[in-house]
């Protein structure tokens, strides 16, 4: 925070600009305005026109989210893409637009506004409001999945690089990502070792979309529908990414013993995940930790101390946590 700025003054913008912008970058999202813009310069006037959209609402609109960068505002009245709304394109590699759209999405909001419920019983908010836990309300409704899915995917393409080129998978014959979703991140790790094999893990619904991001390595990944709960491929490496704070201790420790037994002996274990960090310097984990309370039912984010303890309840024993350019962490753990 700007410290010369009142503290009044500090408030009053982190209970407006902040939900504010949220959802103006979802509205983007869902209009496309950045894949429009493009490389050009277009007027509010004519992506108006484009998105069947009122010229002056959309002119505020944009005049709005270009005052905190995303897009930018030329002498002419003309808008043109930044740095942060580029990553709004359709067409930009690693595309945030998916996780915009899942995150604007209204069975998301809505489920925000149960987190009185969620602080105050420790239980779901999302739960709460929709009457159903936030895996069964995707399953039950289609259109949703596919806003989810989308967004998990391109969370994995953003991260993808970053935790592949924060671990030597040398050596690594086979590869079981444990709740892989659609593929990205075994596809990404791959990519970079010709002679890796990967099975990938998922319920069955899930991993049915995986064709397309998987294909070009089609001929050695393994795709497998199934429960991690009950059983996982046998291995001698696997990875999950983003799986396990969705869990609370009990559960995480039962998805652990699942991939204990049938892990080779001293199979190696990587987890992508958040750490904590001790202190009050700002950490996107804290706030991640907040979607997992509303989200889930025991699922949280977790400190060093924790993940070590959480590991070896699962049978295997925390050996470095390694640092990554983006916002989770690589683990390394092995059967013990």
């Amino acid at each position: 925070m700007h410290h010369d700025i009142p503290p009044p003054v500090q408030m009053m913008q982190m209970v407006t600009v902040g939900r504010h912008l949220a959802h103006a970058i979802a509205v983007a999202a869902r209009l496309d305005l950045a894949t429009l813009v493009g490389n050009s310069t277009l007027t509010a006037a004519e992506l108006a026109r484009r998105t069947d959209s009122n010229p002056d609402a959309l002119y505020r609109f944009m005049r709005a989210l270009a005052s905190m960068g995303v897009f930018s505002e030329g002498d002419g009245g003309g808008f043109r893409n930044t740095p942060l709304s580029d990553t709004l394109r359709s067409d930009a590699p690693a595309s945030s637009r998916p996780l915009a759209l899942f995150f604007g999405h209204d069975s998301h909001i809505q489920a925000w506004l149960g987190l009185d419920h969620s602080v105050k019983t420790g239980k779901s908010g999302f739960e709460h409001i929709h009457g159903v836990g936030a895996f069964e309300y995707v399953t039950r409704h289609p259109e949703v999945a596919s806003v989810f899915n989308d967004a998990m995917t391109a969370f994995s393409a953003g991260m993808g690089m970053a935790i592949a080129s924060a671990y030597d998978f040398t050596g690594v014959d086979c590869l079981v990502d444990v709740g892989g979703g659609h593929g990205q991140l075994l596809a990404t790790i791959m990519a970079q070792y010709g002679s890796m094999r990967g099975v990938l893990l998922d319920v069955p619904h899930v991993v049915a979309g995986a064709r397309a991001v998987i294909e070009p390595l089609a001929s050695r990944i393994e795709v497998v529908g199934g429960d991690f709960f009950q059983a996982v491929p046998r291995a001698g490496a696997y990875i999950m990414k983003s799986v396990l704070h969705d869990w609370s201790d009990a559960d995480a420790t039962r998805i652990l013993q699942s991939v204990h037994r049938a892990a080779s002996p001293g199979a190696r274990l990587l987890v992508a995940e958040a750490v904590l960090q001790p202190g009050n310097h700002p950490d996107i984990a804290k706030f991640m930790d907040l979607e997992m309370l509303v989200a889930t039912n025991g699922g949280r984010e977790r400190n060093e101390a924790e993940w070590r303890a959480l590991l070896h309840a699962g049978g295997f024993a925390l050996q470095r946590v390694l640092a990554t350019p983006s916002p989770l962490c690589l683990l390394e753990a092995m059967r013990v």
